[in-house]
């Protein structure tokens, strides 16, 4: 995943934590794809205040992954799934027990991380 995606989904689930200007800051660089110029004369602020205001903003959604890591978390699981649907279509009559056990195996893993 690039760094502008990682930081929109980093955006999406930790932007009630932002404040107002890093939340907009990051709406406008992020989701409406402006420049640091096109976000200073939005905001009438200078290039280097919207800059510095992002950057702000990077760091505070590293920091919060770092501390909550909501979207480690969720790439687990969604690998665990992944492994799960693999898993499942590789099933035939001759290896269905091993891979039932298996399966069943992945889903308490599942359920037990969840809860």
């Amino acid at each position: 995943m690039n760094e502008v995606a990682r930081l929109g989904l980093l955006k999406d689930l930790y932007e009630g934590l932002l404040s107002p200007r890093q939340r907009e800051v990051a709406t406008l660089k992020l989701d409406e794809d402006l420049s640091f110029s096109e976000i200073a004369r939005e905001l009438g602020i200078s290039r280097g205040a919207a800059q510095d205001a992002f950057q702000s903003c990077v760091e505070a959604l590293n920091r919060f992954e770092q501390e909550i890591g909501f979207l480690r978390y969720s790439q687990e699981v969604n690998g665990r799934f992944e492994t799960l649907k693999k898993l499942l279509e590789s099933m035939d009559q001759s290896n269905w027990v091993s891979v039932k056990a298996e399966a069943l195996r992945l889903l308490k893993e599942l359920t037990t991380a969840s809860g």
